[in-house]
């Protein structure tokens, strides 16, 4: 739980000091199998979801997902963060495996929904929950979390809701492939 909060605390701390670190770009090309089906999002301030032909690969030790080009990749030691115009939208975090859903999730939230994504040939979770801000706001986040019982890891795909809906997330969500 420790790795999880410094990886988290890194990736919101470097980019606000202004440090650099090695932005690596993922835009390798998808084929039609692996690409996230586009949905068109309406929300006011939201991302909406990508054609295709917007869409790049994005490669951790055990799994595969397809992102929107638009999107700047931040890689660290199996995890990721995902930001737009500088701003963080999520990342994808690597943690140690537990069969408790509640284990995995940031520590002081409240789960609002949990359920099971039965589209995928693994288990996966879809948690939203709400946490508290340093400046005493309320945010609300969405959790995708990949189980993999075999590996003995789980993944943690997350995204501020005040910016990717709920419907887009789970899109993104799918197109994830276990290595």
């Amino acid at each position: 739980m420790r790795k999880r909060l410094m990886i988290i605390m890194l990736t919101i701390l470097l980019p606000l000091a202004g440090c650099s670190s090695s932005n690596k770009e993922v835009a390798k090309p998808l084929t039609k199998e692996t690409a996230v089906k586009a949905t068109t999002s309406t929300s006011k301030g939201k991302q909406p979801a990508q054609s295709n032909s917007e869409m790049q690969k994005l490669e951790l030790d055990h799994i595969i997902l397809s992102l929107p080009k638009s999107w700047s990749i931040q890689n660290g030691l199996d995890s990721t963060s995902f930001q737009t115009n500088g701003k963080l939208i999520g990342g994808l975090d690597g943690l140690g495996f537990s069969d408790s859903i509640e284990s995995l999730l940031p520590n002081q939230s409240t789960i609002i929904q949990k359920k099971k994504i039965a589209d995928l040939s693994f288990k996966t979770y879809s948690v939203i929950l709400q946490r508290d801000t340093t400046n005493g706001e309320n945010a609300k986040e969405i959790h995708i979390l990949y189980m993999l019982p075999e590996k003995k890891i789980a993944y943690d795909l997350h995204f501020d809701l005040a910016v990717l809906n709920e419907n887009d997330a789970l899109n993104i969500a799918k197109t994830a492939l276990m290595k």
